[in-house]
């Protein structure tokens, strides 16, 4: 990238060498994402010794797609010498999961719109703007991703049915349910999840029990697989607010709680997409 400015100042960014093309640095639900540059003056006149940064990282594929804004950055300018620039951005935990779904198996490639401020500059207008699509293989995105290891959490997102349908009542039960687990409501979420799996199973399009002709799991249909497991997951959520002799010892966690919803949620997703019109 150049940066060219009023009265023949002339700046050149580059990946800096060494060194990472992008780095992750992980956070609490949201991330670092670091691109180290170089900046090299071409033409520097007397008098101009700062430069600022700052721009937006947009995700290539499969079409441009925002990230975030640089955070804002000055850099120290010498005639004769490179510089070190690190830009960043803060990435969600949706957004490393969305940018994964989005990329598959192609290499990262990320836009760099990058602008340029020299407070000392000449001109009434002291800015210059460049871009650059900087691409890192697979392997080494894998590695950063690998270092964020555990501080990635997953999140589902489910497209919200038409109102008033089965679906949309187990879309609004299961967000009853995830603010329950919030406030720390662990066997209240799991009735709300219930109740969101009996509104699906309301709707009969999958069977909810194997043929009894075929005991073998791995002869069924997928119709039948997915029947199963919706029947399952509710089972499994009966316990709650129950106390006959099975289910009155039962004690639900929050890691149970959310593993429902979670499943719940999975099964809805599915539903949603396979009855859309």
């Amino acid at each position: 990238m150049y940066l060219k400015f009023d009265g023949g100042v002339e700046l050149r960014i580059t990946p800096a060498p060494d060194q990472e093309p992008v780095s992750l640095t992980p956070g609490l639900g949201a991330h670092r994402m670091r691109v180290p540059l170089l900046v090299e003056p071409i033409a520097l006149p007397a008098g101009i010794t700062v430069l600022q940064l700052s721009g937006e990282l947009y995700a290539e594929h499969p079409a441009p797609q925002w990230l975030g804004d640089v955070v804002p950055v000055a850099v120290s300018l010498l005639e004769g010498r490179s510089r070190p620039a690190d830009i960043a951005c803060s990435l969600s935990d949706q957004q490393i999961l969305a940018l994964e779904q989005t990329r598959g198996d192609q290499e990262l490639q990320i836009r760099i719109n990058l602008t340029g401020v020299l407070p000392q500059g000449p001109g009434e207008f002291p800015f210059a703007h460049d871009q650059e699509i900087l691409r890192v293989p697979t392997s080494r995105w894998g590695q950063q991703l690998e270092s964020l290891g555990r501080a990635v959490s997953i999140t589902i997102a489910v497209p919200l049915p038409p109102d008033g349908a089965h679906l949309a009542d187990a879309g609004n039960y299961l967000r009853e349910a995830k603010l329950l687990i919030t406030d720390g409501k662990y066997e209240p979420a799991v009735v709300k999840v219930r109740h969101a799996l009996e509104r699906m199973q309301e709707l009969k399009h999958w069977p909810t029990k194997p043929p009894k002709d075929q005991p073998d799991p791995t002869k069924w249909s997928q119709d039948v697989r997915w029947g199963v497991i919706l029947r399952s997951l509710w089972a499994q959520a009966c316990g709650a607010a129950h106390a006959d002799e099975v289910t009155k010892d039962f004690v639900y966690t929050r890691s149970d709680a959310i593993s429902l919803q979670v499943g719940a949620a999975g099964i809805l997703n599915q539903l949603t997409a396979v009855l859309a019109p």
